[in-house]
Order: C-alpha cells, then sequence, then structure tokens
C-alpha cells in the first residue's frame, strides 16, 4: 500500500477483544480518534486495513467474525469518524473465511483476498468492491489445491508504473511451495497460479515499490532465514529469493493438541546434547480465562520432556537449546 502524506492508518486487535478498533494518526500524532469499527458481538481476528489512494477519506478494514465464520467489511467515508458494517458472502463451499487481505487500486475500487475452508479443503479467492466496500461482487477463485494458507494481497497505486492497477495475490503450501497470481483486467480474471519458490515458509506478505517491481518476503524454515524475491516484470518472472535476515533455530513454534476433554500447548524444545526432537507439554487453555485442571492428557507443566517422533530437530547435534520464557497473557490468547 502507498504511503500518502499526514494519514496513517492502524487497525487494532487485542486478545479476546469483542470488535475492531480503527485508532488514526495524522502528522505523527495521535488525534485521539479511537472507534469500534465492527460493533458486532462475539470476537473479530484477523484484522486487514488499507486506505484508498485516490481518497485518503475513504478506508476500508476486514476481519473474520470468529462465530460464524465469515468476513466483515467495514469501510469509512469520512476519516474513520464513521463505520459501514457490511458482511462479506462466504466462498463456495466454505464453513469459515480466513486470512483477510484488503486493498485499493487507483480507481478507488478495493479487493479482498482469503481463504475459504470447507469439506473439500482450502482454496484462494478474490472479491471486489467498486464502492470501497460496501458492496461485493461475486468472487474470483484463483486456487483450489486443497492445501492454499496464508494468502498475501497487493495492489500497484503507483500513477505511473507501467503495471498500474495490477492485482497481485500470493499464497503458500503447509508442506512446501509458494505460488502468486495476477490480474490484468481489474480483478475480473486472474492469471494461473505460478509457482515460483518450492520452499516450506510461514507466512508471507507482498509490496509493490513506485517503480512497479513487486516484492514477496516470507520465512523460510529449512533455511533458517527471512528471504525476499523480487519481480520486475509486473509478476511475470521472479527473481531467486534473497536472505535477509537469519531466524533463530530453536524458534518455538507452538503445536495444538486437540483431545476429547482437553486441549495442550506444545512447544518444542531441544535435548541437552540436541540429538533428538522432544516436545514440552504446557498446560494452557485455548482462547479461555479458566485454567484447565491437569489430568493425563495435560501433563503439568513441571513435567519433563518426552521423546517423541515426528518433529523436526530444532538445533544440531552437539547444541543447547536457548532458554525463553513462558509465554504470558500479552503474547497471545493463551491465560496465565
Amino acid at each position: 500500500m502507498r504511503a500518502l502524506p499526514g494519514v496513517a492508518v492502524a487497525a487494532l486487535l487485542g486478545a479476546g477483544a469483542a470488535g475492531v478498533s480503527a485508532r488514526f494518526v495524522q502528522d505523527g500524532l495521535d488525534v485521539g480518534l479511537d472507534r469500534n469499527a465492527s460493533n458486532w458481538p462475539g470476537t473479530q481476528a484477523e484484522v486487514s486495513i488499507a486506505v484508498d489512494p485516490s481518497d485518503p477519506a475513504i478506508v476500508l478494514a476486514a476481519t473474520m467474525n470468529v462465530p460464524d465464520g465469515r468476513l466483515l467489511a467495514m469501510s469509512s467515508r469520512d476519516f474513520g469518524v464513521t463505520w459501514t458494517r457490511a458482511p462479506v458472502p462466504k466462498g463456495d463451499g466454505s464453513t469459515i473465511d480466513n486470512d483477510p487481505m484488503v486493498a485499493f487500486d487507483t480507481q478507488g475500487a478495493a479487493y479482498l483476498a482469503r481463504i475459504p475452508a470447507g469439506p473439500s479443503g482450502t482454496s484462494v479467492d478474490v472479491v471486489r468492491s467498486p464502492d470501497g466496500g460496501r458492496t461485493w461482487e461475486p468472487a474470483v477463485r484463483i486456487s483450489s489445491s486443497g492445501m492454499d494458507d496464508k494468502v498475501a494481497l497487493a495492489v500497484d497505486d503507483t500513477p505511473d508504473s507501467p503495471w498500474r492497477d495490477l492485482v497481485y495475490v500470493a499464497w503458500k503450501l503447509p508442506r512446501g511451495g509458494v505460488f502468486v497470481s495476477r490480474s490484468l483486467d481489474h480483478g475480473t480474471t486472474f492469471t494461473a497460479p505460478l509457482r515460483i519458490d518450492d520452499a516450506a515458509v510461514s507466512g508471507l506478505d507482498l509490496a509493490v515499490a513506485a517503480d512497479g517491481a513487486v516484492y514477496l518476503a516470507f520465512t523460510n524454515y529449512p533455511q533458517h532465514s527471512i528471504r525476499v524475491m523480487r519481480s520486475l516484470d509486473g509478476g511475470e518472472t521472479f527473481e531467486t529469493s534473497v536472505a535477509v535476515a537469519p531466524t533463530p533455530r530453536c524458534p518455538w513454534l507452538p503445536w495444538w493438541m486437540i483431545g476429547r476433554t482437553r486441549l495442550t500447548r506444545w512447544t518444542p524444545c531441544c535435548s541437552p546434547a540436541g540429538s533428538s526432537p522432544q516436545v514440552r507439554p504446557r498446560r494452557r487453555p485455548w482462547m479461555h480465562s479458566r485454567r484447565m485442571r491437569p489430568g493425563p492428557s495435560s501433563p503439568r507443566r513441571s513435567a519433563p520432556c518426552r521423546r517423541t517422533s515426528g518433529r523436526p530437530s530444532c538445533l544440531p547435534t552437539g547444541t543447547a537449546c536457548p532458554s525463553r520464557r513462558s509465554p504470558r497473557a500479552s503474547d497471545g490468547p493463551w491465560a496465565p
């Protein structure tokens, strides 16, 4: 999204929040405007926000409504003073829509990319709004692999770019594979998915520079690094990724295990010699304020590490695992 002089927008969503609030900052100073943009019962998550480059008074935010699995679009025509809420129609065959990402083109059209999930798996589609998020056209399906995940969206909104108003979408597969697709006709159609990397990645993001160059960033698990790819031809091809920053070799990534009566959070730890993968059970309720009682399927926090199979080694042999404090409530939805 291209920066707009004098106006910055932030979407805020706290753990357990009952709504999405939008806070506006002008000229680097907080002007005190804080609104509940969703104004909807229940919990919202995975919020995204964008400003119309042709009219900075128009703002669009989107979020997933957790209770019913649909997406909410919230639009403002007065720099965020008042908001209009509109549900986004669910994707075909979708039970829950995930990962909403929004962006504008230079003509004021808004785009929303998402991951619909249903009995047949997950997919990728894009929905277009000609009026800044108040109404939405039928979705355009881009991929239906059944394993699509973590979509990213960007639009070339530079007026003099040779690829002005091209819409770019990127996503990944959990076991490896990064894909991109683009639209040359304002979201009416999209190109076939182009596989640009085979790595197993965590999250990804897209950005378009003022000269039209497209950048894609992601975390590469096997190479323990944050990497960036670049396209100089409007997304037709991408250069080989380059490492821009290392990532911890013992990443403390969460796994969730759901049993009949308990949900336990597991975080990876390493043996003293780093010779085999292990997991340490941490008894934490998921999105619930009441502490769960320990039981056979929910070991106490003081339980020693247990050797398990099927987990990747987090450190090379002979390397000690770094210590880390236990997650607190401020780190996410986990109660202390």
